[in-house]
Formats: structure tokens, sequence, C-alpha cells
């Protein structure tokens, strides 16, 4: 269920930004796909959407 993979991108952004902690987008995406494979995403998929979610937080360091 891609539901449960929004929220799961969400939260890490939101854990993320709240420790000014720097992402690495590309293991957070590895981890995300391998966590749920029901979604059916990649992981190039998952870093854009990864980005997305990080600059409509206002969350820069993770760009």
């Amino acid at each position: 269920m891609k539901l449960l993979l929004a929220v799961d991108i969400a939260d890490r952004i939101i854990r993320a930004a709240r420790r000014d902690h720097k992402l690495d987008l590309q293991a957070e995406a590895d981890d995300l796909v391998q966590r749920h494979p029901e979604a059916e995403v990649s992981v190039e998929e998952v870093v854009a959407v990864l980005v997305e979610e990080a600059r409509a937080a206002q969350y820069l360091p993770a760009v």
C-alpha cells in the first residue's frame, strides 16, 4: 500500500528536520523500497518524492 510508504517518507523528513540532520537520500530510498515492496516503486521514484517533500517542508539540507 503506497499510503504506508508515504507516511514513512513524511516521518523521515520530519525526523531529519527536527534533528537538523542531513538525509542520505539514496540510502533512505533504498531502505524505504525494501521496507515497502507492496508499493511497487523504484528507488529513483522514492528519491524524487523525498526531494519534493523536503522542499515542500522547506527542509533544504535534505536536497
